[in-house]
């Protein structure tokens, strides 16, 4: 795949990376997933913050799905920046992701996995989150943020 300064290949758009600050409630690692936890907010410096957590499939706390990656880790609260388009080097996928497949959340805190891992019966459930432009090497790999809705004017 080649990707031209203008983000464009021809055939599909790739955005150009975009960050937005964040709030967490916990300790984030960098190159991890994250969510927005639904109805949870946080008001540092008289500022109001949906919260961000670490993805993961079988929350049940009211996450919107994977909406971008943690660039700057956090080990207590605070703002930390969040990247929810664009090309990401480095970014917890599990082992098993080859070149080219849709990512969804995992059940490993913070990692994505393969969309065709994910049953059909629930699979309307995952939002896919991004792509992998090269294959998991030790749970990392290249991958394509796709915008959340959410931020689609951001």
């Amino acid at each position: 795949m080649i990707f031209k300064a203008d983000n464009w290949d021809g055939n599909i758009h790739h955005p150009a990376n975009k960050f937005l600050e964040m709030y967490s409630l916990e300790t984030l690692v960098a190159g991890n997933w994250v969510s927005i936890v639904v109805g949870d907010t946080a008001s540092p410096g008289g500022g109001t913050y949906h919260t961000v957590q670490s993805s993961d499939s079988d929350d049940v706390d009211g996450e919107m799905g994977i909406c971008g990656i943690c660039v700057t880790a956090r080990t207590d609260a605070g703002l930390t920046r969040i990247q929810v388009a664009g090309f990401y080097s480095g970014a917890n996928v599990a082992a098993t992701v080859a070149a080219g497949e849709l990512l969804v959340a995992s059940t490993t805190a913070g990692q994505a996995q393969d969309s065709n891992l994910v049953a059909d019966a629930v699979q309307l459930n995952f939002r896919i989150a991004g792509q992998a432009v090269t294959a998991a090497v030790a749970n990392a790999a290249d991958v394509i943020i796709f915008p959340h809705p959410a931020f689609s004017a951001a």
